[in-house]
């Protein structure tokens, strides 16, 4: 059964109570809240994924009211994963953001299994993934968010997870997490794509998420094979130029985005010689996503 066939006191209920889970391909999250906005963005963000009751949980997702005096004046809410909360609280306002940033802490910090990239990635229709590692203000949510929705499959927007010595990635379907100015930008270009309100002043600035295609969440369980990895840097009035990385250029770079490959220790080691071997490796400068939609089609990799 998909979220948004459950009836919304049912869904509450669960919510509320011993939490609703979920799957979404590279682990089972178990949702719990009494906050309104994440209840509601939850129940829309998320109406295309599967309700599992018969696997148990691999992660647990939890957004509370911080206790004290600030549960009635300026009420803050923190992020709770199996009693561990990583996050200092912020305001309620926050919340739902919160808890799409807990489920990233989640994954960074508790899976081993996989060699995990701060990325963007997306798919074209020969199911080859191209990773976008990059910082925040590089563009790469705008361009993935983009993409996503012209014709490419989305695969994540914050974490590439890559099989360790493999050139296999798996999907980690989830809303896309706009800011500042990308918000209207994107918006404007596909008004029929549901978002969340805006969070205002949050350390990264006005915040807002919009559902993820849904033939997109439908093929959470199917991996990709990992055409390039590119590092997109917006800047205005720039057309598309690549400047090629060699592999000690590659290597830093994308070790520079991993979460854990110095976890995983010599099979993290494996994984990044793996990658820079056998992928193209390039810099990306652009300013007209169109532009780089069209590079990446007509590219012979």
């Amino acid at each position: 059964m998909q979220l948004h066939q459950l009836k919304f006191d049912d869904y509450i209920h669960k919510m509320t109570n011993d939490g609703l889970c979920l799957d979404l391909g590279v682990g089972v999250f178990r949702f719990k809240s009494h906050i309104t906005s994440v209840q509601q963005n939850v129940y829309e963000m998320y109406a295309d994924y599967n309700i599992t009751e018969d696997k148990p949980a691999d992660f647990h997702a939890c957004v509370k009211l911080a206790k004290g005096p600030r549960h009635y004046i300026n009420p803050q809410v923190h992020f709770e994963s199996d009693v561990v909360t990583p996050f200092l609280p912020l305001p309620k306002s926050q919340a739902f953001p919160l808890l799409e940033w807990g489920m990233n802490w989640c994954l960074s910090a508790y899976d081993f299994n996989h060699f995990i990239l701060h990325a963007g990635v997306i798919a074209n229709q020969q199911n080859e993934a191209f990773v976008f590692p990059a910082p925040p203000g590089s563009g790469k949510s705008t361009l993935t968010a983009f993409l996503a929705y012209s014709g490419w499959r989305l695969l994540s927007d914050e974490l590439a997870i890559v099989t360790p010595d493999s050139l296999t990635i798996s999907p980690f379907v989830r809303p896309v997490c706009l800011k500042n100015n990308s918000i209207k930008l994107v918006k404007d270009w596909f008004p029929q794509v549901k978002f969340t309100d805006t969070a205002t002043d949050t350390t990264k600035g006005d915040v807002a998420h919009f559902k993820p295609p849904a033939n997109s969440v439908k093929q959470i369980n199917t991996p990709a094979q990992i055409k390039a990895i590119i590092f997109p840097r917006y800047m205005p009035n720039v057309p598309v130029t690549v400047f090629k990385l060699d592999i000690i250029e590659a290597s830093e770079a994308i070790a520079s985005n991993s979460f854990n490959h110095n976890v995983l220790g010599e099979e993290g080691f494996k994984t990044l010689v793996k990658l820079v071997e056998n992928v193209p490796c390039v810099e990306l400068q652009y300013s007209d996503v169109n532009e780089v939609a069209t590079f990446l089609q007509n590219e012979e990799w």
